[in-house]
């Protein structure tokens, strides 16, 4: 081969591989290029019903619930229905003894008898059988206020008994040296001040007690009744020292945190004494005031009577005639304010339901508004749910509710929503607002106490326009969808309205349906 032949042979070899080489380069580009297209995919606008739902958890509760309790204290005398006997409004459940206000009724009405007497003698022109009358309503009177005295003297020994039970005998289990001038707290509380102002309390009623006791030992029913007086006043005083100290104490022990190694005492049996004792001494106040109540008030009788006596032989005023219907009228409303008592002595259901509750026991003391016993209406249910604030401005009164009990699988009771508490209640650092549904049929196999699961319709819309949750971009500045302008993502912003269960989004403003935004949340399949 020529030496020319071969340079021809060698440069068309060398086109050849140029044009190789640049198919190879050009190749390669192309297959980086696609290597490094974005593939989008695409989400439609579109319109149809979406139905924004609220799901709690609730339990079921009667529609009413009445605890209920004596309006005064006193001893209970009989129990007449416990816990499952159903009731009819006006059942009597529980009654106090009445046999103390019996007898003060019985008192009340003689001095109503007497003041109508006493007025019938003003009228009457006098006689030797007016004057008699005078003497005699007199007479009855002064033996009525000593007896009064005589009582006040045993409500004065009474009122030292019970408290000295009160403080000495249920609570010197509540200190060390509770004798002694430096008594000390076998717990300890949170509220320091309370119990401090506790224990110096307890140290300066021992020479309360012993100064009392000194001045009842000199007392009896023929003291004068200045003495008595005074001592019933000093009673008051002593009881008042005493209550202050009992809450004091009180105070102390229901924010116990300790209690001493040794102590007998839990938290709960300080509590229950605690208040035993404020009973006791609630009782030894009452009758204490009642006594001092009462002679006061005969006194006033007693005045009333002897000027009455005094005025006997002459002619009646105007004014005396209505001064003494004025008395009668006094004396029939402390009569009838004693038969009002009497009958709240007695317990009755204020509805028709079912006793739930009954802590009434016969022999059993206890205060005035003190609940004893609690009764529901087992006819009327609803259910009662905690809706968190984070819901409460999508539920309202009168919104559907579709209720399901895991007692009843794959049935659903329907319902609405009754009320939502408009104050809030804080569990466990939780707010919410309570909230009552009521059943839109009953049903006797739903029963008090089930716990229901509740779905509440809270918006319902037909033919809006929505997109999956998915679809649409939420920052700081707002909601947007996003759509492609040839190769170019454009945001464009979206006011959005309900949810649904679905995790579609009402698109309120910002698309129009059949439009195509980008799927950014690469759901497969959309």
């Amino acid at each position: 081969m020529s030496f020319l032949t071969r340079i021809g042979a060698w440069r068309t070899r060398t086109k050849v591989i140029g044009a190789l080489a640049l198919l190879l380069i050009l190749g390669g580009a192309y297959a980086y290029w696609r290597s490094h297209q974005t593939t989008y995919q695409f989400v439609t606008v579109a319109r149809g019903a979406l139905t924004e739902r609220v799901d709690l958890t609730g339990s079921v509760a009667p529609v009413g619930t009445v605890s209920l309790a004596f309006q005064n204290s006193g001893t209970i005398a009989r129990v007449d229905k416990q816990v499952g006997d159903t009731v009819s409004e006006g059942t009597l459940i529980a009654s106090l003894d009445t046999r103390t206000l019996q007898t003060q009724l019985a008192g009340a009405q003689a001095d109503v008898d007497a003041a109508q007497a006493r007025l019938a003698a003003l009228k009457a022109s006098a006689t030797p059988a007016t004057v008699a009358v005078s003497q005699t309503a007199l007479d009855t009177a002064k033996r009525t206020l000593a007896g009064n005295y005589t009582n006040g003297v045993s409500a004065i020994i009474d009122s030292y008994a019970k408290s000295n039970d009160a403080v000495r005998t249920k609570l010197n289990i509540f200190f060390t040296n509770p004798e002694t001038s430096n008594p000390s707290l076998v717990f300890i509380s949170s509220e320091s001040g309370a119990s401090r102002n506790a224990e110096d309390e307890r140290a300066q009623l021992n020479t309360l007690f012993s100064t009392w006791q000194s001045e009842i030992a000199s007392l009896s029913a023929s003291s004068p009744r200045g003495t008595v007086d005074t001592a019933l006043a000093h009673a008051s005083d002593n009881l008042a020292a005493i209550a202050h100290f009992l809450n004091d104490l009180n105070t102390a022990t229901i924010n116990a945190v300790s209690f001493q190694a040794g102590s007998t005492l839990t938290t709960e049996t300080a509590k229950a004494t605690v208040t035993a004792s404020v009973s006791e001494l609630n009782t030894a106040i009452a009758n204490v005031i009642a006594a001092q109540n009462a002679i006061a008030t005969q006194a006033s009788v007693v005045a009333q009577d002897q000027a009455q006596l005094s005025k006997t032989t002459e002619p009646a005023t105007s004014e005396d005639i209505a001064a003494q219907q004025a008395a009668i009228d006094a004396a029939q409303a402390k009569a009838d304010a004693i038969r009002v008592q009497i009958s709240q002595a007695s317990l009755r259901a204020p509805i028709a339901g079912t006793v739930s509750v009954q802590g009434a026991k016969v022999g059993q003391t206890v205060a005035a508004n003190q609940p004893v016993a609690t009764v529901f209406s087992s006819d009327a249910l609803e259910v009662d749910v905690s809706l968190p604030e984070v819901d409460l401005g999508k539920v309202k009164t009168g919104d559907d509710v579709e209720i399901t009990f895991d007692a009843f699988p794959g049935e659903t009771f329907t319902g609405t929503v009754f009320s939502i508490d408009p104050a809030e209640t804080v569990t466990s650092g939780v707010v919410g607002y309570t909230t009552k549904v009521h059943f839109a049929k009953a049903d006797p196999r739903v029963k008090s106490g089930l716990t229901a699961n509740l779905s509440i319709v809270a918006a319902k819309k037909d033919a809006v326009l929505y997109l999956p949750q998915y679809a649409i971009l939420q920052t700081d500045a707002g909601s947007f969808v996003e759509t492609l302008n040839g190769s170019t993502v454009v945001q464009t912003p979206v006011t959005t309205g309900i949810r649904d269960d679905n995790g579609n989004v009402e698109v309120l403003s910002g698309a129009t349906e059949g439009e195509q935004v980008l799927n950014i949340g690469l759901k497969s399949g959309a």
